[in-house]
């Protein structure tokens, strides 16, 4: 399994994960987590995984309402040497 760990106070603000939230729960179990509430910018996302020690990263804000995209997060990511899976695509012809 994993655990995603929300900051409720920060959901939505766009001003970055609670770092030392994502870092508590990361040392408290042995199974991924994943950092959500807060992100703002491609950079949240890097330093939860790279600072933090969050395994994956989930994010709506900065997507809704910012120029930022999905694709450009997993370009961030790994640019910063976060490891990121590759995009699934249907094969059109069935």
């Amino acid at each position: 399994g994993e655990i995603l760990v929300t900051s409720i106070e920060r959901d939505g603000t766009m001003q970055g994960y609670d770092l030392a939230l994502i870092e508590t729960w990361v040392r408290a179990v042995n199974i991924p987590v994943i950092a959500s509430g807060g992100a703002g910018s491609y950079q949240h996302m890097v330093e939860a995984v790279k600072q933090a020690g969050a395994s994956a990263v989930a994010a709506a804000s900065m997507f809704h309402f910012t120029e930022q995209t999905p694709a450009g997060a997993k370009a961030a990511l790994a640019a910063a040497g976060v490891p990121v899976r590759k995009a699934f695509i249907a094969d059109a012809g069935g």
